[in-house]
């Protein structure tokens, strides 16, 4: 007697453990839709003779017919149970579980290697069966607002209000039973709300027509149990599923932004270098004399047209980086010191304005690089830049380069307002300033790092900042060195 017990507990343990690693093998909510379906007429599930799927569309509050699974008719439920037993005694044999109930050891892996065995098989049936049953076809051809027009129509809605498993009898009628249902369903039926807290996801019919079993209390005790794991299981593939439609979203809204960002920015350059070269032409008076006062207007002009200019041209160069990348950068032996002075010399407007000291230091000697020559001045001309925008009235700024373990480190340092470490993760993102305000006192759109970081990336060269608020930031571009050079010791 006890031994018949602890058989029957073990069927009941390895049944258990089949469903839920059934329902945990898929992240595809139509997938868990026919485990479910199949693991509750199985004989090594549940052991019903016919689901029946309704979805719910939360859009227009509708439950609409999806899929139905089992036998319409005496002769195809002998057929049914005789290909489910078939398929699985074949699918046991296959992975040597025949004898787990005599010996009692029962392995982790062959527990999960048969579960999930079990749900591909599952799967295959529900898509073979279920998608050629002419029952499934009348099935779909219903739906079931949650604005009732006639009676019964309300029947799913009510269902998923209980939030929990239902033994119906018709007889009852209580809730009231659509007649569309009424007419195929047995006369005691069960109805399953697979649902979370804050919505329903589908409502699952089940009954045992054309078995010599009926559904009982046990029944419905197992079948509470099912239902908890079933909604969970949709719960997450919705969820699952939810997300890469919103990361798919969210990567197309970046490309037609960036598209988007690259067409108007060209649109604003033509005209803006048409204004600034007509403004230079005014300036060398080749237009006419012009009196001293208006000489230092067309400089405000032609200042804030170049600062326009740059504006737009970074918005066309990180537009066109995100959207097809940097792959035509042709890395070679570069010397990086007459580089960083061209790149000194940009800066050199917004330098005097602030009365900003340079102290390059050693410089003259440093090893050659592999690097790009364009987009490393384009790089030391950001970090400057922003190491000028950033720093107080008669600061300094610093550059340093060192060779070490075969790479030179050019160090870019400010005695600026630094960064928190807080925003010293983002400070890389697109269009990031870390004062966001309209009213902030620095300029600029935030895109200068970001070009920074593509470009390095781009050319195998990294960067690396340390900062501290009230002092300032150190800002250090890494590149390999080419061994031509070898002026520093390490």
């Amino acid at each position: 007697m006890e031994d018949r017990s602890f058989q029957k507990s073990i069927r009941d343990f390895l049944r258990i453990h089949r469903i839920i690693t059934a329902l945990s093998s898929t992240k595809n909510p139509e997938d868990i839709y026919s485990i479910i379906l199949c693991s509750l007429i199985s004989p090594q599930g549940l052991n019903f003779t016919r689901s029946f799927l309704f979805t719910y569309d939360e859009k227009f509050d509708v439950f609409t017919g999806n899929m139905m699974l089992g036998p319409s008719t005496s002769k195809e439920a002998k057929e049914l149970l005789s290909e489910l037993k078939n398929e699985e005694t074949t699918l046991d044999s296959i992975i040597k579980n025949n004898n787990l109930e005599e010996n009692h050891e029962v392995e982790v892996w062959d527990l999960c290697l048969s579960a999930l065995k079990m749900s591909a098989l599952w799967i295959s049936i529900a898509q073979k069966i279920g998608a050629q049953n002419p029952l499934s076809e009348s099935i779909r051809r219903l739906s079931f607002s949650g604005k009732p027009k006639t009676k019964g129509e309300n029947f799913f809605h009510e269902i998923c209000a209980s939030q929990r498993a239902l033994i119906i009898d018709k007889d009852k009628n209580q809730p009231v039973i659509p007649p569309s249902i009424a007419e195929i369903i047995a006369h005691h039926f069960v109805a399953l709300p697979i649902s979370s807290k804050n919505r329903p996801y589908a409502v699952v019919l089940l009954d045992r027509k054309f078995s010599r079993k009926s559904v009982t209390q046990k029944d419905l005790a197992s079948l509470q149990w099912f239902l908890a794991q079933a909604s969970l299981a949709v719960e997450n593939a919705v969820l699952y599923q939810n997300l890469q439609f919103a990361y798919r979203d969210i990567k197309e809204l970046d490309v037609l932004k960036s598209n988007f960002l690259s067409t108007v920015s060209h649109e604003l350059r033509t005209p803006l270098t048409t204004i600034h070269g007509f403004v230079e032409l005014l300036m060398e008076e080749r237009a006419g004399e012009i009196t001293d006062n208006q000489k230092q207007i067309l400089l405000r002009v032609a200042k804030n047209a170049r600062h326009l200019i740059n504006l737009v041209n970074d918005i066309i160069e990180v537009a066109e980086i995100n959207v097809h990348g940097k792959t035509d950068l042709m890395v070679e032996p570069v010397d990086p010191y007459p580089i960083m002075l061209r790149a000194v010399e940009r800066v050199k407007e917004r330098r005097t304005e602030k009365n900003i000291r340079f102290d390059i230091q050693p410089g003259k000697k440093s090893p050659f690089i592999m690097a790009e020559k364009i987009s490393l001045e384009r790089i030391f001309y950001h970090i400057l830049d922003n190491a000028v925008k950033f720093s107080p009235h008669n600061g300094k700024v610093s550059v340093s380069f060192l060779k070490k373990n075969g790479e030179l480190q050019i160090a870019i340092s400010d005695e600026g307002i630094g960064i928190d470490q807080e925003n010293l993760a983002r400070i890389f993102d697109f269009f990031f300033q870390v004062d966001g305000n309209l009213n902030r006192s620095y300029e600029g759109l935030g895109l200068g790092l970001t070009i920074t970081r593509f470009l390095l990336v781009a050319t195998g060269g990294k960067i690396l900042a340390e900062t501290t608020p009230g002092k300032g930031s150190t800002f250090v571009v890494v590149y390999p060195v080419t061994g031509k050079s070898d002026f520093y010791a390490e």
